[in-house]
């Protein structure tokens, strides 16, 4: 299954490494912004419903750096 989605986020200068690119570990946390704008909610309507999203796993592929300017 492939899903895809496109959501602009604003990269902080630390979340950068020195080559100038988006550090790796900044990558779970934009995803998991990415798919709660997708589904429309946020934590506290989630959590109020009694969701609560634990991660089991998380993979990641990585083909490419993200597109930044600013880092």
């Amino acid at each position: 299954m492939s899903l895809q989605s496109q959501h602009s986020i604003r990269v902080r200068y630390a979340e950068c490494e020195r080559m100038g690119f988006l550090h790796h570990s900044a990558y779970v946390l934009y995803f998991e912004e990415a798919a709660m704008r997708n589904i429309g909610l946020n934590y506290k309507e989630m959590e109020d419903a009694g969701i609560i999203m634990p991660v089991h796993a998380f993979n990641i592929e990585f083909k490419k750096q993200a597109d930044m300017t600013i880092c």
